[in-house]
C-alpha cells in the first residue's frame, strides 16, 4: 500500500500530527539547506581568498630567484607555507615547463599533478582547490606557481555548523509535537460527535435527532447542515408516504398504455425466473412470436424452439455468459413463427443475482425490428455497392466543408497524389498545389463557394507526395443539411495527367502536320468519297485562284478553273478509290485561273479510316512547268557542264550511291589519283581510293546515303586521306552533293589535292605555338615586372615612415642607453637586484635597436661588403646566436668539401637568421628543422635550404610572402622575408620558398662563390 492510500486511511487526529510535523520539518530543513550552502560559498570563498593572497606573496618572493636561476632560495619560500595548515602541495615551473622547487605536505600526499595552465586561473575538485598563477619579473612571466589547498578545513566548520542546525531542528520538532497535543482536541472532538450522531441516524433511522452545534467554525456549519439535511430528510419521509397510494393508482393507468405502447412499438416485456424455469410474456411478445398463450410452454426450452435453428447457439452462448458473469446482454436474433414467416428480433435483458452471486432473474425485452433490419441491410448493401465503388474507381473522391476543409477521402488519393487519407484529411487543396495554381484557383473556388452550385471539369495542377506534378479534373456537387444551410462539397478528382500530355502531343502532331502540309513546297488536296473536296493546303487553294483553303471545301472539279480536265482528274480519283492502289508520280496538265496552262505531277492514294475502309483519296502534285521547260535546256546545259568539268583543277567524281561505284571521272581526277577515266568507271570508290582503315566506315555512311540521300560529307567540305595509283596516302578536301533521279541517289563529289596547303598549315601552327609560349614568357615578366613595382612603391612608403620612425626612436634609446651605462658606472656597489634590473633594461635596448634597424634594412638596404667565407662556418654562427627550444631538432646537411661563399656575412648571417627564426615558430608543438647545402658548379652558386615541419602555407599566402607588411604569424610586423629578399638580391643571390598546408615550409637561398672550394674545418 502506498503511503498516500496510508494516509488517506487515517484518522483526522493522525492527519493533523502528520501535517503539522511534516510542515515544520519540511520548513526547518530548507533553512538548514540555505544556510549550510551560504555557509559553504563563504567558507569557500574565505579559503580561496586566503590561498590567493598567499600565493600572490610566493610569487613575489620566488620572481627574484627563479631569474637567477637559485633553487634554494625558490625552496625556502615554498618551505615558509609549512605555517599555513591546509596547504598540500605548491610547485614552481619555468617557462620551459620545467619543475623549479615543489613543496609538500608532511602528512599529506598531493593530488595527482595536472598540466599548469597558460594563465592565471583556478580548478576545483571534491577535496583541493589548484591554484595558477604566474610569475612576473620585469614585466615578463618567467614562470607559474601551482598551489594545491585542502577543503577540510571547510568541511569541518560545516560539519560543526550542520551538527548545531540538528539539534535546533530536534528542539523545534518537539515544541510542535507539544502544540500538536495541547490543541488538537479542540477541533477534532466537535467532528467525533458529530460522526457519532450520524451512525446512530443512520442504524436507528431516527430523523428527528439534532446534533449540537459548539462553534461557528467549520465544524459548526457542518452541524447546522447535517440538522437541516435531517428535516428535509424527515419532510420527504411523510412526503413519500402520500405519493405512494397515488403512485400505486398511476401504475394502474400506465400498466394499461404500456401494453397499448408495446403494441404500436412492437416491443415487449419478459420475466424468467431461472431457478424455477418459469417464464413470463407481455401480451406483444406473444404477437411479435405469431402464438397464443395455449401455444407456449412458459420456459427457456420452448423459447429457444422458436429462435430460428442458424441463430440458436449464438443466442444460447450469449445467455449462458450473461447468467454466468451476471451482466445485462443485448442479441439481434431471428425466429421463426409457426406460419413459417422470419421475424428479426433484440432482446435484451438484465441478470438479477442473489446474495450469493448466482442469477436468481433476468428481466428483459423484445423488439421487433424486422423492418429497419430490413431496412438496415439495404442501406448497409447500398453502402457497400458505394464503397466498393468509391474504392475501387480510378477517381479519387473527397468531401470537405465550406471552408474548403477535406472531412473525407477515398483510399485512391494514394494513387493519385501519394498521401494516405488520414495526410489530406484537414487541409484543403490549395496545400497541394504550386503557389501560382493556388493563387489563380482561389477567386474560382471562392466564386463557387458562394453559388453553392455544382461545378465540373475544373482543371487544376497539384504536387504528389514524391513531388511530381499532375493535373487533376475536379468535379463536385454542394452539401446541405436537413435546414437547408449549406456544410460543403462533396466531389472527386480525376487525374488526366496522361490525357493532357496526350492531348497536348495530339494537338502537337496536328499543329506540326498541318504546319508541314503548309509548309511542304508541294500541293496537297483531299476529297470524300463523293469527290467532294474535303480541304487543301494554302499552295493548292492559290492555284485554283481562292484566298482561303476554306473557300474549296464542299467544290467538286466541275466548279474550279479546270472543269476541263475535271472528267480525267475524277476517273483518276475513282481508280485510286475503287481498286485501293496509289496512282504515283505521272504527269498531267491543268488549266490555271488566268486560262493558261501548267505542267503538274501527281500523285494520289486512297484515304482509308481505322477499319481499312477507303472514305476517300488524298492527292498531291507538283508544278513541273518549270522543270518541263528547263528539260528543252538540259542537254545544252549537259555540254556546257561537260567541257566545266573537264577544264577544271579539282577532281570531279560521281557515284551511284546504291552501288558506290564511279559513273564519272574527269581529267583532273586521273592527274591527282594517277587512274585513266577507263579504269576508274565501275570501280567501288570507297575500296578504289580510300585507306583499308577508313573502308568500314565509309561503307555504314554510304549505305545511310543510299536510303536518305543524307551524309557526313553531303553538303558539307571535309578532309578525308586518299590513296593514289602508287600506294601513296595524300589528304585531299572533298565536297559531295547529293541527286535522286528515279528514286535513287547519286552523289557528285569535288575532291582537291590539298597536300602543298597542309605542309603551309603545319608550319602556320608551328609558328603560332611558338609565338604562344613568347607571348605566355612575356605575359609573365611583365606580371613579375608589376609585381615588383608595387613592392618598391610599398618600400618607398614604408622607407620614408621607417625614416622618421628610425630617428625619433634611436635618439630616445640612446639616451637611454647612456642614461643605463651612467648609472652602472656610479653605482658599482649596488645590490643584485639593481644591477639586473640594470642589465635587463640594456638587453632590451639592444632588442628595440635591433628592431629599428631591421625596419630601416627592410626599406634602405645597405651595399654589401663582401668577404669570403665559409658555409659551414656561417650557418654555425648563425644556430649560436638562436634560441631552439627543447621540442624542436636542428639537422644539418652540409657537405664537408663546398665552395666558398662571396657575400657580406653580416647580411647574409641576417637572412638565415630570420629563415631559422621563422621555421622554429612554425613548430609550436615542436619538429624539425633542417638546413642543407649544395654547390652548383656549373653556375658558380652554392644553394643553401632551411625546411620545416610546421604548419605550412596556402597558396595564396605564398603568393604575399615577400609583400611588405604582410605576414603569417600572430604578432608578427611582416618586414623579416622583405628583409631576406633585399639582402639575399643585393648580395646577388635570390630567394625561393615552397610550401603546403600541415606539410612544413622550405626556403632556398641561391648565393654566388668564390669559384674554388673551401677547407674541411
Amino acid at each position: 500500500m502506498s503511503l498516500i492510500a496510508i494516509f488517506q486511511d487515517m484518522i483526522v487526529r493522525r492527519k493533523l500530527t502528520v501535517i503539522a510535523i511534516l510542515s515544520a520539518g519540511v520548513a526547518l530543513l530548507f533553512a538548514a539547506v540555505v544556510s549550510t550552502t551560504q555557509q559553504w560559498v563563504v567558507y569557500r570563498s574565505e579559503l580561496i581568498n586566503t590561498v590567493n593572497s598567499n600565493t600572490g606573496i610566493v610569487s613575489i618572493n620566488s620572481a627574484a630567484a627563479l631569474q637567477s636561476r637559485d633553487k634554494t632560495s625558490a625552496q625556502a619560500t615554498l618551505n615558509a607555507l609549512q605555517t599555513i595548515d591546509y596547504i598540500d602541495f605548491a610547485a614552481i615551473e619555468d617557462n620551459d615547463g620545467k619543475l623549479f622547487a615543489i613543496y609538500m605536505h608532511p602528512s599529506r600526499a598531493p593530488t595527482p599533478l595536472r598540466e599548469l595552465l597558460a594563465d592565471s586561473g583556478q580548478t576545483f575538485s571534491t577535496k583541493h582547490i589548484d591554484l595558477y598563477r604566474p610569475v612576473m619579473f620585469g614585466g615578463k612571466r618567467i614562470g607559474t606557481i601551482h598551489v594545491q589547498a585542502s577543503l577540510l578545513p571547510v568541511y569541518q566548520q560545516l560539519i560543526w555548523n550542520l551538527m548545531f542546525m540538528l539539534a535546533v531542528m530536534l528542539i523545534g520538532l518537539g515544541m510542535v509535537w507539544a502544540l500538536i497535543v495541547r490543541m488538537q482536541p479542540n477541533v477534532t472532538g466537535p467532528i467525533e460527535r458529530l460522526l457519532e450522531l450520524m451512525r446512530t441516524v443512520s442504524r436507528d433511522r431516527n430523523y428527528a435527532l439534532r446534533a449540537d452545534v459548539p462553534s461557528k467554525d467549520e465544524v459548526g456549519m457542518l452541524a447546522n447542515a447535517f440538522n437541516d439535511m435531517l428535516e428535509q430528510i424527515q419532510l420527504r419521509d411523510n412526503e413519500l408516504e402520500q405519493h405512494r397510494a397515488e403512485l400505486e393508482r398511476e401504475v394502474a393507468l400506465r400498466t394499461g398504455s404500456l401494453v397499448e405502447a408495446q403494441r404500436i412499438a412492437h416491443l415487449g416485456n419478459w420475466e424468467w425466473d431461472v431457478v424455477q424455469d418459469k417464464l413470463s410474456w407481455s401480451d406483444e411478445i406473444y404477437h411479435i412470436f405469431g402464438l397464443a398463450p395455449q401455444q407456449f410452454g412458459a420456459n427457456y426450452e420452448a423459447f429457444m424452439q422458436a429462435v430460428h435453428a442458424d441463430d440458436r447457439q449464438h443466442v444460447e452462448q450469449q445467455v449462458r455468459n450473461a447468467l454466468t458473469q451476471g451482466h445485462a446482454f443485448s442479441i439481434d436474433h431471428r425466429i421463426l413463427r409457426p406460419d413459417g414467416s422470419l421475424r428479426y428480433v433484440r432482446e435484451r435483458g438484465e441478470v438479477l443475482c442473489g446474495e450469493d452471486g448466482q442469477a436468481i432473474k433476468v428481466l428483459g425485452t423484445v423488439h421487433d425490428v424486422t423492418d429497419s433490419w430490413l431496412t438496415e441491410m439495404a442501406l448497409a448493401a447500398n453502402e457497400k455497392r458505394f464503397r466498393d465503388l468509391v474504392e475501387q474507381s480510378s477517381d479519387w473522391i473527397w468531401e470537405a466543408d465550406a471552408q474548403g476543409i477535406y472531412t473525407y477521402v477515398s483510399p485512391q488519393c494514394r494513387t493519385v497524389l501519394g498521401y494516405e487519407p488520414e495526410e489530406i484529411i484537414g487541409k484543403t487543396p490549395f496545400d497541394f498545389m504550386p503557389q501560382p495554381e493556388a493563387e489563380r484557383l482561389l477567386p474560382v473556388f471562392m466564386e463557387i463557394a458562394q453559388s453553392q452550385q455544382p461545378f465540373s471539369r475544373l482543371e487544376n495542377i497539384n504536387i504528389r507526395k514524391d513531388g511530381r506534378q499532375i493535373v487533376l479534373e475536379t468535379s463536385g456537387v454542394p452539401i446541405f443539411d436537413q435546414n437547408k444551410a449549406f456544410r460543403g462539397y462533396r466531389g472527386m478528382d480525376r487525374d488526366i495527367s496522361e490525357r493532357k500530355l496526350a492531348e497536348t502531343a495530339l494537338r502537337k502532331q496536328q499543329e506540326l502536320t498541318s504546319q508541314i502540309i503548309e509548309t511542304i513546297p508541294i500541293r496537297v488536296f483531299w476529297k470524300d468519297r463523293d469527290l467532294q473536296y474535303l480541304g487543301c493546303n494554302t499552295l493548292f487553294a492559290k492555284d485554283a485562284g481562292l484566298s482561303s483553303p476554306d473557300e474549296l471545301i464542299g467544290k467538286n472539279d466541275f466548279d474550279m478553273t479546270w472543269k476541263n480536265q475535271a472528267e480525267l482528274y475524277r476517273a483518276d480519283d475513282l481508280q485510286v478509290m475503287n481498286s485501293g492502289i496509289p496512282k504515283l508520280s505521272y504527269d498531267e496538265l491543268q488549266t490555271t485561273p488566268d486560262g493558261g496552262s501548267i505542267w503538274l505531277r501527281t500523285s494520289k492514294v486512297p484515304l482509308r479510316n481505322s477499319a481499312h475502309e477507303t472514305i476517300g483519296m488524298l492527292g498531291i502534285y507538283e508544278d513541273i512547268t518549270e522543270y518541263k521547260k528547263m528539260e528543252l535546256h538540259l542537254l545544252e546545259s549537259e555540254e556546257r557542264f561537260r567541257r566545266v568539268v573537264d577544264t577544271a583543277r579539282d577532281a570531279i567524281i560521281s557515284i551511284n550511291g546504291e552501288t558506290d561505284e564511279i559513273t564519272a571521272w574527269n581529267p583532273a581526277a586521273e592527274t591527282i589519283f594517277g587512274y585513266s577515266r577507263e579504269e576508274a568507271v565501275g570501280q567501288l570508290l570507297h575500296d578504289f581510293l580510300m585507306p583499308a582503315r577508313f573502308r568500314e566506315a565509309a561503307h555504314r555512311g554510304l549505305t545511310a546515303f543510299a536510303l536518305s540521300g543524307e551524309g557526313a560529307a553531303v553538303g558539307t567540305t571535309q578532309e578525308l586521306v586518299a590513296v593514289r595509283k602508287n600506294g601513296d596516302e595524300f589528304p585531299i578536301e572533298l565536297s559531295l552533293s547529293a541527286m535522286q533521279v528515279n528514286g535513287k541517289w547519286f552523289a557528285t563529289g569535288i575532291a582537291r589535292d590539298i597536300t602543298d596547303r597542309k605542309l603551309i598549315d603545319d608550319k602556320i601552327r608551328k609558328l603560332n605555338e611558338e609565338l604562344e609560349i613568347k607571348v605566355e614568357e612575356r605575359t609573365r615578366q611583365l606580371l613579375d615586372a608589376q609585381e615588383e613595382l608595387v613592392r618598391k612603391e610599398k618600400l618607398a612608403v614604408l622607407g620614408q615612415v621607417a625614416g622618421s620612425v628610425g630617428h625619433e626612436l634611436r635618439n630616445p634609446l640612446g639616451v637611454m642607453s647612456n642614461a643605463v651605462y651612467f648609472l652602472q658606472t656610479v653605482l658599482p656597489d649596488a645590490d643584485d637586484t639593481t644591477r639586473e634590473y640594470l642589465g635587463i633594461i640594456k638587453n632590451e635596448i639592444g632588442v628595440a635597436d635591433r628592431i629599428v634597424g631591421d625596419l630601416l634594412d627592410s626599406v634602405r638596404t645597405k651595399p654589401p661588403q663582401p668577404q669570403i667565407i665559409a658555409a659551414a662556418n656561417l650557418i654555425d654562427q648563425v644556430l649560436r646566436k638562436c634560441d631552439v627550444p627543447a621540442n624542436v631538432v636542428i639537422r644539418q646537411d652540409i657537405p664537408d668539401m663546398l665552395p666558398a661563399l662571396r657575400v657580406d656575412p653580416m647580411q647574409v648571417g641576417q637572412v638565415l637568421r630570420n629563415l631559422i627564426s621563422n621555421g622554429i615558430e612554425a613548430m609550436q608543438d615542436g619538429g624539425e628543422l633542417t638546413i642543407r647545402a649544395s654547390a652548383d658548379p656549373a653556375a658558380q652558386t652554392l644553394v643553401i635550404s632551411v625546411q620545416d615541419t610546421g604548419v605550412g602555407m596556402t597558396p595564396e599566402q605564398l603568393s604575399r610572402l615577400f609583400q611588405p607588411l604582410f605576414t603569417t604569424k600572430p604578432k608578427g610586423i611582416g618586414l623579416g622575408l622583405v628583409v631576406v629578399k633585399n639582402l639575399t638580391q643585393s648580395n646577388g643571390g635570390k630567394v625561393e620558398v615552397a610550401s603546403e598546408p600541415g606539410r612544413g615550409t622550405t626556403f632556398t637561398v641561391t648565393l654566388p662563390t668564390a669559384g674554388s672550394p673551401e677547407n674541411t674545418v
